[in-house]
């Protein structure tokens, strides 16, 4: 199995610095910060989103950047990443898909997905499909909504996203004024907090691209998740609430795609279900919780040889734990020294791969 220490990539950019150097003040508030990083199904290349400050327009800088494993080389895909979004690999590995932020976009970009719904004006938005052999970005247009949740399918042509839904919200909060004027309300539950699932089919023919786009469903919730399962004709998702005022606000739901009036709420407890991912065979799915580990669960990447690799975090240390089970417990892996931010692996079996 291939190791590669994320840890690399911040001593490259502090290369010229000096081993035993104290960090000064501008060093410190100039820090690159990494947010996400993703290997490709072979483990030949690997997706590095960052994040720098930008003083001069008052903003950070998001970054997404291409890494070929094996030959070292590196290559700037765009430095207006929308963070909220993790670039993600097509089923063969061919393709990337991320989004790109708008000018008009906030810091807080998670923020602005959810008041997305309340503007007036909107910008038509694309979903941006990176070709690795052709060294091609393909431009795809999805309408006026920023998507809060985007999957591939099986193949490299067609993604499922979700957006918020685009109802009139002024004739909408207009009628919800008026009902409600006369009372003081403890929350405001705004009635057009929901989502639509899309689903888009991407073509080319004699270098031209076409696009055709699917309304699967409308959900009366915020999508925060999805996943496709072939095995199941399934779409999964996570709902998410502006206002959560109980952990019921946060579960997971089953779309049939050959029923798409079939939805099916697939849990029921206390727990906030988050970062949905499926299994190597498609068959089971993951989300973040912790029952042997008294800290946090900071994230987790799916073993293509089975289990799971767990960043747990006890006090200020963050270590790589094994689970190969959900009847086994965690197991610390020693000689990881060090502690870790994010981790993800390879999808190959025969190209095993961490990161």
């Amino acid at each position: 199995m291939r190791f590669f220490l994320s840890l690399i990539l911040t001593l490259i950019c502090f290369s010229s610095i000096e081993a035993h150097s104290k960090l000064t003040i501008d060093e410190f508030f100039n820090v690159t910060h990494f947010q996400s990083i993703n290997l490709s199904p072979d483990g030949r290349y690997l997706l590095v989103a960052s994040e720098h400050p930008a003083w001069d327009s008052n903003s950070y800088e998001q970054s997404l950047w291409l890494y070929e494993t094996t030959g070292r080389r590196k290559q700037l895909i765009t430095n207006q990443l929308f963070a909220s979004y993790i670039p993600k690999w097509s089923p063969s590995g061919d393709y990337f898909v991320y989004l790109m932020k708008d000018k008009s976009d906030s810091i807080n970009d998670r923020h602005r997905v959810i008041r997305s719904v309340n503007s007036s004006v909107k910008n038509e938005q694309h979903i941006h499909l990176y070709n690795i052999a052709s060294d091609e970005i393909i431009p795809v247009g999805i309408g006026y909504e920023k998507p809060s949740a985007l999957t591939w399918s099986d193949v490299d042509s067609s993604l499922y996203f979700a957006a918020a839904s685009s109802e009139s919200t002024e004739d909408i909060d207009r009628e919800y004024e008026a009902e409600w004027k006369d009372v003081i309300e403890y929350r405001r539950r705004k009635p057009n907090d929901g989502s639509t699932i899309y689903h888009i089919d991407v073509s080319r023919k004699n270098r031209r691209i076409t696009s055709k786009i699917h309304q699967i469903t409308h959900l009366n919730f915020i999508v925060s998740d999805l996943i496709y399962t072939l095995s199941e004709h399934k779409i999964i998702c996570s709902s998410f609430s502006n206002i959560i005022e109980n952990s019921h606000d946060l579960e997971i739901y089953s779309i049939d795609l050959l029923n798409h009036s079939s939805v099916k709420q697939l849990t029921n407890n206390d727990e906030f279900e988050m970062n949905l991912r499926l299994s190597k065979d498609g068959k089971h799915l993951f989300f973040r919780t912790a029952s042997f580990l008294t800290g946090n669960v900071n994230d987790y990447a799916i073993r293509s040889e089975g289990g799971v690799f767990i960043l747990g975090q006890l006090g200020t240390n963050t270590n790589v734990y094994l689970q190969q089970s959900s009847s086994k417990y965690w197991t610390l892996q020693r000689g990881w020294n060090g502690t870790y931010r994010t981790i993800s692996t390879s999808s190959s079996k025969r190209y095993s791969s961490v990161a």
